[in-house]
């Protein structure tokens, strides 16, 4: 299998040579060249963007933190540990007295210390930390 795919690899760069050897000998139409001309301008700007953003997404993920407690008090207190990190409440359900609240947040690589604050508190049953990427299998 691995010997098949180098042949075609070899193949494809051969034809690829000779493609463009011809491109350079033979005349092409105007309209054709200025096809070709968007083409590589777009796909330039298609890697930049993909390059950029990449290395944008590398500096920090997105988490849902799920949190159980009871009180105003508690939750209040929940959403001051969040601190300056940029959060957005999901959900938050309550039944009688307890609380579940989901919470997104963006958290640098490193920068788990509210963690710890948020369980330190004292009405806060748990509190559950999952890694989200925006897609949802069900």
């Amino acid at each position: 299998m691995k010997r098949l795919l180098n042949i075609a690899l070899d193949n494809a760069v051969a034809l690829g040579v000779v493609v463009i050897v011809l491109f350079l000998i033979i005349p092409l139409p105007t309209f054709l060249l200025d096809f070709l001309l968007i083409v590589n301008i777009g796909l330039a700007i298609m890697i930049l963007m993909i390059v950029l953003f990449y290395h944008k997404q590398q500096r920090g993920k997105i988490y849902i933190a799920v949190i159980h407690y009871t009180g105003d008090q508690a939750g209040d207190e929940v959403i001051r540990c969040f601190g300056k990190r940029k959060y957005f409440v999901k959900s938050k359900t309550m039944r009688k007295e307890k609380t579940e609240m989901a919470v997104e947040l963006y958290c640098r690589q490193n920068d788990m210390d509210f963690m710890e604050k948020i369980r330190s508190i004292e009405d806060v049953e748990d509190v559950t930390l999952i890694q989200y990427n925006g897609e949802y299998h069900g």
